[in-house]
């Protein structure tokens, strides 16, 4: 039985965030040698009628976590044998093909148009040979993300993407990308003939018994509200586009605009479950081949300044020290989201970190001098030794 005192430091740092909104509400589940050894749930759900404490079971937004399910949906069809990491996106994006120029930083405002005779002094890239692998490792040369959510329909949208200039060339630098999981999203959905929700249920979530995560799909053309489990979605919001408070909605505006099911972000899910998940990448698991595995959790690409650091998919341990992996061992994988949230798996500790929260919603625009994830993987680490 877990020691209830064994994670003060831990629990006083979480207390406090919710009791001064700093995190409205928040889950955190920590498992170790296989075993959870702290699942426990802080703040308060405004369900529009009622508030209600948080529990475990409340659902959260997973936001750019998301990636990871779609790096592994991929990475399951290369252990099948359905793809290779090398073949180029044209493979199942036919769209995505031509010379393109390199662009300016900031030209992907231009929401994925270029002059028809572009500047002769850019430098160009035939988009015909990206592959699956540079997008998985963020150093396809795509911008990090475009106000897609601005045109007239998806459809366009899905044109602008299939027509995007790069920002810098390919493999000469990491820049996370949205847009690269969007791509990817889609050709896994051109791949096995059906829509990314249906894979990635049927590749990850059934196998691991990830029975509280999943996409919500957005009817565009019904006004009715989603339905909502007892224990609640933490509420996000968006005052800049749709304006209002979204329950059960991804915040994301992109996949939204895409009915709320896209590789780069949707996904909502709790920390037991994401835990669960991300345990599924520590030895003695057979949920992906070893060489698959090892792409996933060991280098692949390198940012120009050293600071961003990826394998397929996963980010892996920086010496920045506002990172939330500083702190952890060098062997360390995972992602994070903008509202503090994250999943990191340290193989040396065996050790899984779960976190969710919707920090975005906090009322007050309190900034925290450190970013809140370091400070609780600080936490932790202490509460372990």
């Amino acid at each position: 039985m877990p020691d209830i005192d064994r994670f003060q430091a831990t629990k006083t740092l979480l207390t406090q965030a919710a009791e001064s909104q700093m995190l409205p509400a928040a889950q955190i589940c920590l498992m170790q040698y296989g075993e959870v050894i702290l699942s426990e749930s802080f703040g308060k759900i405004d369900q529009q009628d009622q508030i209600i404490p948080a529990s475990n079971l409340t659902l959260f937004d997973l936001s750019a976590i998301t990636k990871v399910f779609t790096a592994t949906a991929w990475m399951r069809l290369v252990d099948r044998e359905a793809i290779h990491l090398d073949d180029p996106l044209c493979a199942l994006c036919p769209e995505f093909s031509g010379i393109r120029p390199i662009l300016p930083t900031g030209s992907e405002k231009s929401i994925g148009t270029y002059p028809e005779h572009a500047n002769p002094h850019y430098q160009t890239v035939d988009a015909s040979k990206i592959t699956f692998r540079q997008l998985l490792r963020h150093s396809a040369g795509l911008p990090s993300n475009m106000e897609l959510f601005l045109l007239e329909n998806p459809q366009q949208a899905r044109e602008a993407v299939m027509r995007t200039p790069f920002v810098y060339e390919p493999d000469s630098d990491v820049v996370d990308s949205d847009i690269g999981y969007l791509l990817l999203g889609w050709a896994i959905e051109n791949l096995c003939d059906t829509n990314l929700s249906t894979v990635i249920e049927d590749l990850i979530l059934n196998p691991l018994h990830l029975l509280e995560t999943g996409f919500r799909p957005l009817e565009s053309s019904s006004s009715a509200p989603l339905p909502q489990p007892v224990e609640g979605i933490a509420p996000t919001k968006d005052l800049l586009w749709r304006n209002k408070w979204l329950r059960g909605e991804v915040n994301d505006r992109n996949s939204a605009f895409f009915n709320g099911i896209a590789g780069h972000a949707g996904l909502f899910s709790t920390a037991s479950d994401l835990a669960a998940f991300g345990q599924a990448f520590l030895g003695g698991s057979d949920f992906l081949k070893a060489d698959s595995l090892f792409a996933m959790t060991h280098s692949q690409a390198i940012s120009r300044d050293g600071r961003l650091q990826y394998g397929l998919g996963f980010q892996l341990w920086s010496d920045d020290q506002a990172a939330a992996y500083k702190a952890l061992s060098s062997e360390v994988f995972g992602l994070t989201g903008a509202s503090e949230c994250g999943l990191l798996v340290d193989p040396q500790r065996e050790l899984v970190v779960a976190f969710l929260s919707n920090q975005g919603l906090n009322p007050h625009k309190l900034v925290m001098s450190t970013p809140f994830t370091s400070q609780l993987i600080r936490a932790i680490l202490n509460d372990l030794q």
